[in-house]
């Protein structure tokens, strides 16, 4: 065998015993890491969301009522100079509760609109001036919820009053939403909302107004 085959099979070996070693105290660096740490569980989802979840599953029997999806999840980039930029923006905003049509696509889509000391208001302006406009794009309305359950319609009178405040009839039988009109106005002569406005619940049902507007009570 010659000097130089013998040094590179030496060379060889020694790197396979360092990567061994190295493997090993990774894995034990991994597993003692794990059994050092101390984990508790949090709060998923908040009392007062909870409630606006089961009535809307109510609401809506039969259909999937979705909690806090991401927009990259009900909605898709179909033509951008970026793509990846703008499936981006989509996944780092959320929307609150999402109704699905029986083949799982979005159909209702509601934001609660939360007023907290640690809420920047501008900045939350502006996400949903984005969520308005990326949805209006899909044909789809940004709902605002600024009241509790006890203030809303009892759950089985809520998807008839929605469908006849958008303007939409429902088929009992098919139990599906067809439009009706496109055009630029609300049900009741009201005028519609602007571009990077959402629709507001209140104001669509003609409810009272809430003593403060805007809070979910938990």
């Amino acid at each position: 065998m010659s000097l130089g085959l013998g040094l590179l099979l030496i060379v060889a070996v020694l790197a396979g015993v360092g990567a061994w070693l190295y493997m090993k105290q990774q894995n034990k660096s991994s597993t003692a890491s794990i059994d050092d740490n101390r984990y508790a569980t949090e709060e998923a989802i908040s009392p007062a969301h909870i409630s606006l979840l089961m009535y809307l599953r109510e609401a809506f029997p039969g259909r999937a009522v979705l909690f806090r999806p991401r927009m990259d999840q009900i909605i898709s980039v179909r033509h951008s100079e970026n793509r990846a930029l703008a499936t981006a923006q989509l996944a780092a905003h959320v929307v609150d509760f999402v109704v699905c049509t029986p083949d799982g696509k979005a159909e209702h889509v509601f934001d609660v609109r939360m007023r907290s000391a640690n809420i920047d208001e501008n900045q939350q302006r502006r996400e949903t001036a984005f969520k308005t406009l990326v949805l209006k794009s899909v044909d789809l309305r940004l709902l605002r919820i600024q009241r509790s359950v006890s203030k809303l319609p009892p759950p089985e009178e809520f998807a008839a009053k929605l469908a006849e405040s958008l303007g939409r009839a429902r088929d009992p039988i098919a139990s599906y939403y067809i439009k009706q009109d496109k055009g630029g106005s609300q049900a009741g002569g009201k005028p519609a909302a602007t571009t990077t406005s959402p629709a507001n619940l209140t104001d669509l049902m003609g409810l009272p107004p809430d003593s403060e507007p805007g809070k979910l009570n938990k």
